[in-house]
């Protein structure tokens, strides 16, 4: 199976631009495509009007990914260790040991999204996007609504690190506009590129048939949707990198 952009239906900006920082790096992309592996997705995602039913099937049969296996053989040691009042470490007390409290309350799927959240470094309220992301390859806003049903999501609009990321690439409101289109082109040009050379000028056209005022006169001076130039592209494809890379 391929690597593939997560969907992100996410109209705030800068949530949007925060989230597909972070969906967008490929190792993630990797981890997710060998979780849905594991869950048998690989071939079929499921709806997200049929998630529920999923999520809260009875009987899992799935195995843990290798990273998750890591912390699940590391927890169970740990929790040995303190139920014959062996000596344990600080430090296994906060990694170890919570994961392996928590594990005797999960099932395989909550924990290996807790691991998944963990190597990346994702703070809680990521759980539900994650976890879309990988069983249903879109998610939105409702994806960070907290218990009571509210957007909860200042604490990552307020990440000093994301805001230095994106003032860096994309500053401003224009700034973050731009980077709808220049996501759109990156995933194009990624997929193109797989098949062979001329990625650019196939993607600038694709592009260009998507036009909505396809009629609009002077064409090239007025329309605000297509590219002429496929430095426009090139253009995209390296500030879009550069903004991953950072």
């Amino acid at each position: 199976m391929d690597i593939k952009p997560i969907d992100i239906n996410i109209n705030d900006l800068g949530l949007f631009t925060r989230t597909a920082y972070i969906l967008d790096q490929l190792n993630l992309l990797e981890n997710i495509r060998e979780i849905r592996k594991l869950w048998k997705l690989d071939n079929n995602l499921i709806p997200r009007a049929s998630f529920s039913n999923w999520v809260n099937q009875p009987n899992y049969d799935f195995e843990l990914s290798k990273e998750a296996s890591g912390y699940y053989l590391q927890a169970k040691d740990t929790l040995s260790k303190h139920d014959n009042r062996k000596c344990i470490t600080e430090d296994e007390k906060h990694e170890s040991y919570v994961l392996g409290k928590k594990l005797a309350d999960m099932n395989p799927v909550e924990y290996e999204v807790e691991c998944f959240m963990k190597i990346n470094g994702l703070a809680p309220i990521w759980k539900q996007a994650i976890l879309k992301s990988v069983v249903c390859g879109e998610i939105s806003e409702d994806d960070f609504r907290n218990s009571n049903n509210e957007l909860e999501y200042s604490e990552i609009l307020n990440d000093k690190k994301f805001s230095w990321v994106i003032e860096k690439v994309y500053k401003g409101t224009r700034g973050k506009r731009q980077i709808l289109r220049d996501r759109a082109l990156y995933w194009m040009v990624f997929e193109e590129e797989k098949k062979g050379l001329g990625a650019y000028r196939k993607v600038m056209d694709i592009w260009d048939t998507k036009c909505p005022t396809p009629k609009l006169e002077p064409h090239e001076e007025k329309c605000k949707h297509c590219i002429f130039d496929q430095n426009i592209i090139e253009q995209a494809i390296h500030r879009y990198r550069d903004f991953l890379l950072r």
